[in-house]
């Protein structure tokens, strides 16, 4: 049972089922020689050395060498840690690089200019793979939106507020329609219920209330430069189409601005915001 927790324990240190026998066998046996840890071990003699060579990489095995015979011991258990930091850094340049790595593919797969594209998402996971695509294609620009609160509901409070938080760092301007209710009167101090982004309601984010009996909002309409996105949150029935075509989404941004002039203003945050 121990040795079954350990073998789980190593792998999710990134050891492959050969190195975690290698390295539990060094470790039962001491310092011991190749043929002697082949005795012990069903490995053969030349994968036991190719093993022992990619732990003495991780630094997890070290060597010694007597009258020409090389002998093989575990590292000091502390060494673990060493891997550890050096998947905090490898996580660390992986999230600096995700961004450029999705916008220059998305780059690639956005076709020829000037060709209409088609794409569906599905599920929780694949909206947020929209939200990020948007937030990405409307860098220094802006969203406009056509919206409910259902986005928030599906998607989590928590990625509500990173997606806030990338529109700051991405300087996005984002203008949102939303139907006559209650919609929250925000203090000049910028304090709203719905996020604790207070430069993303001062420079970043306006809305409007459109009277029900002019637009009746069930689904979400995201705009962004040649860019178009319906989310649908229909129960069991989670999923989006993204539209990229220039002369689609100018028509419906026309639309949008034109429902814009037509709503009731809310505030005037948003000093990234034309009025």
């Amino acid at each position: 049972m121990v040795d079954m927790q350990l073998e789980s324990m190593l792998k999710d240190f990134g050891l492959d089922e050969k190195e975690v026998q290698v390295y539990l066998g060094l470790s039962k046996h001491g310092t011991t020689t190749v043929l002697e840890l082949s005795r012990h071990l069903p490995i053969k003699r030349a994968t036991l050395y190719r093993v022992l060579e990619s732990l003495k990489d991780k630094g997890l095995v070290e060597t010694q060498v007597d009258d020409k015979t090389t002998y093989y011991s575990p590292s000091d258990p502390q060494q673990f840690e060493s891997l550890v930091l050096e998947q905090e850094e490898k996580t660390t340049r992986l999230k600096a690089s995700l961004r450029e790595l999705a916008s220059n593919l998305n780059i690639i797969a956005s076709g020829k200019t000037g060709e209409t594209t088609v794409r569906f998402f599905r599920g929780k996971a694949g909206l947020k793979q929209m939200e990020w695509r948007m937030c990405e294609g409307a860098k220094n620009s802006e969203i406009c939106i056509i919206g409910t609160s259902q986005w928030y509901e599906v998607l989590g409070r928590d990625f509500a507020e990173s997606i806030r938080e990338t529109i700051v760092q991405n300087n996005i301007a984002v203008y949102e329609l939303i139907e006559n209710g209650e919609p929250e009167k925000i203090p000049p101090n910028g304090n709203a219920t719905f996020t604790h982004n207070q430069a993303y309601i001062r420079r970043h984010f306006r809305h409007r209330e459109l009277p029900r009996h002019i637009l009746r909002l069930t689904q979400d309409l995201y705009i962004y430069r040649d860019f178009i996105q319906f989310h649908g949150y229909r129960e069991g029935d989670v999923m989006g189409i993204e539209i990229q075509s220039k002369d689609f989404a100018e028509m419906f941004r026309q639309i949008f601005w034109h429902y814009w002039k037509e709503a009731k203003i809310i505030d005037r945050f948003g000093s990234l915001i034309k009025t």
